[in-house]
């Protein structure tokens, strides 16, 4: 935002700065160390006096009502005739974030500079190793504190306040499938699954279980992800390929839980009646799919038998699939 005070001209600057100018090239904050309540003239300096390449010493004095400006020292660079451009520019991309835009920066960047009709100059200045952070940061305001627990995952995910947390990037679906279970209990589980993956899960004859321990977040905290994927027959290409239709951030890995977790998937998937199961030798879980589904052809994994195979049977199946987070 710019506003003009007699022959002076305001312009909004970053952190809550003001920035004064002439539109002659050259730009000044207020000096502090010489502002002084009776004096009747305001002391500016050069705005890249901290600049780290070529530092420059200009100064400037004002009146307080802005009809008298002067240099007084002069600057080692040359006018900057795309300041003013550059910093509108900057600030429509903080505001086209702060939006809930979900397209990657760069894309941002390159939308808004061109249907602003910004000039070369201008969007040449401001590339995605320079705004990278300013918008990062823009973005960060818009999302809930990190949750310490999956129910407080939950809680901020099903606040309307944070619908943009979640979308897909075409924006036309959404990742969050919901949350079930008891906290208390030790059975909770957050779900992730847009509509279009649901759609696929249902139909899915052969589904792959596992849960991965690398992939879990060290915030919110949660026994594992337990992924679900499915093989899709390609009729273009005749191919197979296996594709991951949800990710579930687990609570616990006790029988219970899968159940809890089966159940409600059960409930939001019509018609769901898997034929195959392939599981590892999670014991838990092998017996969650044969309660859930008694009919289905439950069989495990030859990559997780070779894993455990040399294990003692008490490393298998130890205690800790009963820790709840």
């Amino acid at each position: 935002m710019q506003w003009r005070v007699g022959v002076v001209y305001f312009l909004q600057g970053q952190r809550d700065g003001v920035i004064y100018h002439q539109n002659d090239g050259y730009f000044y904050h207020k000096h502090h160390d010489l502002d002084r309540p009776d004096n009747p003239f305001i002391t500016l300096r050069c705005i890249k006096r901290k600049s780290l390449t070529s530092p420059c010493w200009g100064l400037a004095v004002m009146s307080r009502d802005g009809s008298h400006f002067e240099c007084t020292r002069h600057h080692t660079h040359p006018p900057d005739v795309w300041n003013i451009e550059e910093r509108f520019l900057r600030q429509s991309l903080i505001n086209a974030v702060s939006s809930g835009d979900p397209q990657p920066f760069s894309v941002i960047i390159r939308n808004v500079g061109m249907r602003g009709g910004f000039s070369f100059e201008a969007r040449s200045r401001l590339t995605l190793a320079r705004m990278r952070t300013a918008l990062t940061d823009e973005r960060m305001r818009l999302l809930p504190p990190i949750p310490n627990t999956l129910f407080e995952l939950a809680t901020y995910l099903n606040d309307p306040l944070f619908a943009n947390v979640t979308p897909t990037i075409d924006n036309t679906d959404n990742i969050f499938a919901g949350a079930c279970g008891d906290f208390g209990a030790g059975t909770f589980s957050v779900v992730f699954m847009s509509r279009r993956q649901a759609t696929h899960l249902a139909n899915a004859i052969v589904i792959f279980a596992d849960g991965t321990f690398k992939k879990k977040p060290k915030k919110p905290r949660c026994g594992q992800m337990f992924v679900i994927s499915y093989v899709w027959y390609n009729e273009q290409t005749t191919c197979k390929h296996i594709v991951t239709c949800a990710r579930i951030l687990m609570q616990c890995r006790t029988t219970e839980a899968y159940i809890e977790l089966l159940q409600y998937l059960r409930a939001i998937l019509p018609g769901w009646n898997p034929q195959t199961i392939m599981a590892d030798h999670e014991l838990a879980q092998v017996h969650a799919w044969m309660h859930v589904f008694p009919n289905a052809n439950i069989t495990t994994c030859l990559f997780h038998f070779e894993v455990v195979s040399h294990l003692p049977v008490s490393a298998v199946y130890s205690t800790a699939d009963k820790i709840v987070y």
